[in-house]
C-alpha cells in the first residue's frame, strides 16, 4: 500500500495472491503493512519477515536541493542499470528488478525518479519518490556500495524532498528495516523523525501456506 492510512482488503489480497500463483510466482511478498493490514495478511497465511520503522518529515518550500553530486532524471531506459545498483545495495533477497522499479514509479499519481551518475553516465545510485494528496513518499533509495560515504545518498534524499515540496506536499514519509542503521542515520540527519507506528513486510509461500 502506498497510503499508510488505508488498510488492505482481504478479498482483494486473496485475489492478488491467486493471480500471482496462477502466473507462476513462487513467493508473494507485501509492501509495508500497518498493524491492521498485517492482521489481515497473517489471517490469510502470510508470515512476517521484516519489521520496518516509519519516519516522517515536515516539508516547506525552503527545502534545499543539495548540489555537489551529478544528478539526472531516471528514465525507463535506465531501470536495468538501476536494478543492478539495487541488487548490489540490498542483496538478492530484498532487491527490486527493473519491472518492480517501474511499478514503484507508477504507484502514486505523480512520481519523480533521479539517478546519480559519474563519467560515462554510469548509474551509481537512484531515488524514486511520489506524491499522493499532501503526502510525499520516498519509495526507493539505493547507492552502489563502492560509492557510499561520498554524499550521494544525502544528495538523492535532498533532491526528493525538494521535489516533494515543489509538488505542494506537506510531509514526507519513508520506511526502512529496523536493522538498517545506516539508512536510519541518513534519514534522521535529513530531518526525519521516527514515528511510533511500526510497519511490517509479510510473505506468502504457496507450497507452505494456504489461503
Amino acid at each position: 500500500m502506498t497510503d499508510h492510512d488505508l488498510d488492505i482488503d482481504q478479498d482483494a489480497l486473496r485475489a492478488s495472491v491467486d493471480g500471482a500463483i496462477q502466473g507462476g510466482a513462487r513467493l508473494v511478498r507485501t509492501g509495508a503493512l500497518t498493524h491492521s493490514s498485517e492482521l489481515t495478511a497473517t489471517a490469510l497465511g502470510f508470515r512476517v519477515i521484516d519489521e520496518l520503522l516509519l519516519l516522517e518529515r515536515p516539508l516547506d518550500r525552503q527545502s534545499p536541493r543539495r548540489s555537489g553530486v551529478r544528478i539526472a532524471p531516471l528514465r525507463h531506459r535506465h531501470l536495468d542499470a538501476a536494478a543492478m545498483v539495487d541488487l548490489a545495495a540490498f542483496g538478492p533477497r530484498w532487491t527490486h528488478d527493473a519491472p518492480a522499479l517501474a511499478e514503484a514509479m507508477s504507484a502514486t499519481p505523480v512520481a519523480h525518479g533521479v539517478r546519480s551518475v559519474e563519467r560515462g553516465r554510469r548509474v551509481t545510485g537512484f531515488a524514486i519518490s511520489g506524491v499522493s494528496g499532501s503526502t510525499g513518499y520516498l519509495q526507493r533509495l539505493a547507492v552502489e556500495p563502492t560509492r557510499r560515504r561520498r554524499g550521494v545518498a544525502r544528495a538523492l534524499v535532498a533532491d526528493a524532498l525538494w521535489w516533494m515540496a515543489r509538488r505542494h506536499a506537506d510531509r514526507a514519509l519513508v520506511n526502512t528495516s529496523i536493522t538498517n542503521e545506516p539508512a536510519i542515520a541518513l534519514y534522521v540527519a535529513a530531518g526525519f523523525t521516527v514515528s511510533d507506528e511500526r510497519l511490517v513486510v509479510a510473505e506468502f509461500d504457496p507450497e507452505r501456506d494456504r489461503l
